[in-house]
């Protein structure tokens, strides 16, 4: 299933489960032929090398979430924008993930630590694998940024490696 649809969909599943619970760790469902991280090197008739999917660099991205850290309330005003935030306070790492299933939107997020001025910003959508974007501006414990179309964003606090 390569479907960029399909892997977002997944990705933001994780997320739901996430923002939820406390999971401990993901233990991924399926790492097989028929839906691998991986794509080429003649796996069902593909060509050329093997290449990392959007699956890959979604799984990869959440991995960013900081040992330990805890789930922290977060919500969105839209029904199409899911998010996960944790956080370990006593090293003051934070993580916010966020799946965007509509159009380019702008986004805020509001109460952050006044510890964070700034996020660093991870993107992961159909043409793009955890790509770097330009870092987030933090005032206040207000961010202002804004959300690729079909995409995942995570944004990490800047003393996160």
């Amino acid at each position: 299933m390569l479907e960029p649809w399909f892997q977002l969909q997944e990705i933001e599943l994780y997320l739901r489960i996430c923002a939820l619970g406390q999971p401990a760790t993901i233990m991924e469902w399926q790492l097989t032929t028929d839906y691998s991280v991986l794509w080429g090197g003649g796996v069902y008739g593909s060509e050329g090398p093997l290449r990392p999917t959007q699956r890959f660099w979604n799984l990869k991205q959440l991995g960013f979430t900081p040992p330990g850290a805890f789930a922290l309330p977060i919500v969105a005003d839209r029904s199409d924008v899911t998010c996960a935030a944790f956080g370990d306070l006593a090293n003051g790492h934070y993580v916010v993930h966020i799946v965007n299933r509509g159009a380019q939107r702008p986004a805020m997020l509001t109460g952050l630590p006044e510890s964070v001025i700034a996020l660093r910003r991870l993107v992961t959508d159909a043409d793009h694998g955890m790509e770097e974007n330009a870092r987030v501006s933090v005032r206040a414990g207000k961010a202002e940024f804004a959300l690729p179309p079909a995409s995942y964003t995570t944004l990490l606090n800047t003393n996160t490696p």
